[in-house]
């Protein structure tokens, strides 16, 4: 009897022990819920979830792991331990179930497990909550040396389970922090845009616009190296350079850049300087850039932006090289609108001076005709610019003679114009009536050779015409011969002369003669006329404009001209033409 007392009496105490613990285990899986829920700080929670089990169980040291999305379990913190295991990747998932020694894991399965024993840890737990696994969490050995027991091991895993719901909130909570801290910075950097925009939009500046591009971009990044380059027409224009590297220089070669920088689409890394420089652009790596920028307009890259290091130490991220492009296209609009302003600045100015010009030259071409007895002439002139480079003129000589010129000046606009007058000034400086014709004409090539380059020339007709007689004497450089179209249909040509105006110096110049009778028709004109072309390429020529002649040689000089022109117009049509019309009609009564 007695000692079936002691018996029952340590069975009672045995359960009662049992109880104690188990009740104890309970309210500290209660504490530790309500401690693990208490924050939504990833840190606290993972920090709590360690610190609860080192001190109830005196555990020498723990270690959690997290999934990491790119690179797998990720060391998150260690307590104990090696601080600098914080950080480390773990190879393979965490594929255990329950709370397992380490000493039971087969490392061809679980790649970690030889890892963590190595820095002396002897358990390991999973981490899993309803909806995925999170990680693992490991614990060294027991102060005591004593071996976990398995009423130890279901606590540990109870408080896994409880702490894993705990570390998906705080995972939440962390990812909504980032969410809400980058919705902060694209606010800001919103701001930062709509303000650095409007002021880029304040200035048609173009080194303004880009030296307030250099600094906001300077400003925004931390960095002191920034570069801007336009592209215009191929060609790189350097508009800013800051901070570049002692001793560095950039390439003066702007067809050089043009040509890299034109096939720039998105951002680019360089590489550092020195001898892991960029293979591309490896003078800007060693001049201290590390990011080039496009600015871009309408798919086209008009510019480029070029920074230095940060001078934090961060590298550029993709929020910030997304910023930057964003920047810069902001910037490339508004030197694009510069470009496009100073451009019709200079148009307006072109074109008022071309106005001035074409005033000018009008002035220099006969406002009315000599009114003759035995004969009528008239002429007109229609440029394909405001300033043409053909030329006619009427001359009285006397009371018996009429110098007739017409000449067609090789190229278009002011330079033809200008040549175009000097001819003019000499034709009317030395004509005089009854001189030598050719030594006339070889005088004038000698001037414009002497006063224009090797590919600047004058076609250039010039005849001297008696009133009383009849009698014509010219000289024919190299024109289109004029057609003489006498009263009974037949045609001929003024061929005689020399080579044309300003090829070469001390050219002789034939003189050739005709008469002309009552109702014979001479007929001036300039390639214009000839080479006109319709929608389909096909050219007027010396075919059609004889037709015109012959169908209208019983006309007035004006009605010949008329139809000459008219008969130009309608067969040219809408096509755009690249040549000057000139034409001088002399009509014989």
């Amino acid at each position: 009897m007695v000692r079936s007392s002691r018996e029952s009496h340590e069975e009672h105490v045995a359960a009662s022990t049992a109880l104690e613990r188990r009740l104890f285990e309970l309210q500290a899986l209660f504490e530790a819920s309500q401690l693990l829920n208490a924050s939504l700080s990833l840190r606290s929670i993972l920090d709590t979830l360690l610190h609860i089990p080192m001190g109830h169980l005196m555990l020498t040291r723990g270690l959690i792991a997290l999934h990491d999305k790119n690179e797998g379990l990720r060391v998150e913190v260690v307590k104990g331990g090696r601080q600098d295991l914080v950080g480390k990747i773990l190879d393979g998932e965490a594929r255990v179930a329950r709370a397992t020694r380490l000493a039971d894991l087969g490392p061809a399965q679980n790649p970690w497990a030889g890892a963590l024993e190595h820095w002396g840890f002897s358990l390991v737990l999973p981490l899993v909550s309803s909806h995925r696994e999170l990680g693992l969490v490991a614990f060294g050995p027991k102060i005591s040396g004593r071996d976990f027991e398995d009423s130890e091991l279901d606590f540990l895993d109870s408080l896994a389970r409880i702490a894993a719901t705990a570390i998906e909130n705080g995972l939440m909570f962390e990812e909504l922090n980032r969410v809400n801290r980058r919705l902060d910075r694209k606010l800001q950097e919103m701001n930062t845009l709509f303000e650095i925009s409007r002021e880029l939009n304040t200035s048609l500046d173009e080194n303004r616009i880009a030296a307030t591009l250099s600094f906001a971009a300077m400003g925004e990044m931390l960095t002191k190296t920034c570069a801007v380059w336009q592209l215009l027409e191929g060609q790189a224009r350097l508009l800013v350079a800051r901070g570049l590297l002692p001793g560095a220089s950039l390439k003066e070669d702007e067809s050089f850049y043009g040509k890299a920088f034109g096939l720039l689409r998105e951002p680019v890394r360089l590489a550092h300087s020195g001898e892991e420089a960029s293979a591309e652009l490896p003078e800007l790596a060693r001049a201290g850039f590390r990011v080039l920028v496009p600015l871009r307009v309408q798919d086209k890259t008009r510019g480029v932006l070029a920074l230095g290091p940060r001078m934090d130490g961060r590298d550029y991220t993709e929020d910030d090289l997304s910023f930057l492009l964003t920047l810069g296209n902001h910037a490339a609009i508004s030197l694009e609108n510069a470009r496009l302003f100073r451009e019709a600045l200079e148009k307006q100015r072109l074109e008022e001076e071309l106005a001035i010009a074409r005033e000018i030259q009008e002035g220099l071409l006969p406002k009315e005709f000599p009114d003759l007895e035995s004969a009528e002439i008239w002429g007109v002139n229609i440029p394909t610019r405001q300033v043409g480079g053909d030329y006619f003129d009427c001359l009285r000589l006397g009371d018996e003679s009429v110098g007739l010129a017409i000449a067609d000046v090789s190229g278009k606009g002011t330079p033809a114009s200008l040549l175009m007058a000097n001819v003019q000034a000499s034709l009317r400086t030395l004509a005089q009536p009854g001189i030598d014709l050719g030594k006339m004409v070889a005088r004038i090539n000698d001037l414009v050779h002497a006063n224009t380059g090797f590919d600047k020339f004058v076609t250039f007709f010039y005849a001297e015409f008696n009133t009383g007689t009849g009698e014509l004497r010219y000289v024919n450089a190299g024109h289109n011969p004029p057609y003489l179209v006498r009263r009974d249909g037949r045609v001929e040509t003024l061929e005689e002369g020399g080579l044309l105006l300003g090829m070469l110096p001390n050219v002789e110049y034939q003189t050739g003669s005709a008469r002309l009778e009552p109702g014979d028709l001479l007929v001036m004109f300039t390639d214009g006329v000839t080479e006109a072309q319709n929608a389909r390429e096909e050219e007027f020529e010396d075919e059609r404009l004889v037709q015109v002649l012959l169908d209208t040689r019983s006309g007035s000089a004006k009605e010949v001209v008329d139809a000459i022109v008219d008969a130009v117009t309608r067969f040219a049509g809408e096509a755009e033409q690249y040549d000057d019309i000139t034409v001088l009609v002399l009509k014989m009564r």
